[in-house]
């Protein structure tokens, strides 16, 4: 294997991960600047804060992970094992995907007849659900 192609696909993937919680951050201050702005509705406004702070939380204990990884920091345990923090954080992911499903699955089935986002709702539920796979 060429190492520095692995090297350079390692950091690529890094770099993505760490802006990934980006747009999830730029959603929760907007909704804190705008508190009218409610993408789920009022009804749902409390499961859509909780997704958005989890999808956000998620890579920041990630990049805790790499540091343990590459030997910058020390994990929980006083080593450099980083699965306890790997674990860890992917239960924040599977929290949010959760707590995403439910909210389209609510959004689903409290449409009106005649409109158009049940199938939006129930593609997003699905992918929540597939995330989680």
């Amino acid at each position: 294997m060429n190492w520095s192609l692995f090297v350079v696909l390692m950091n690529a993937r890094r770099v993505y991960r760490w802006l990934s919680s980006l747009p999830h951050v730029l959603a929760l201050k907007k909704i804190f600047e705008d508190p009218s702005v409610q993408p789920w509705g009022s009804e749902l406004h409390p499961l859509y804060i909780v997704h958005k702070a989890l999808m956000a939380l998620w890579p920041a204990i990630d990049h805790y992970r790499f540091f343990v990884l590459i030997k910058w920091m020390k994990g929980p345990n006083g080593n450099y094992d980083q699965s306890p923090i790997r674990n860890f954080a992917y239960r924040f992911f599977a929290l949010s995907q959760i707590v995403a499903s439910i909210a389209y699955f609510r959004l689903a089935f409290n449409q009106k007849k005649g409109e158009d986002d049940v199938g939006m709702c129930l593609n997003g539920m699905v992918l929540s659900f597939s995330a989680l796979a």
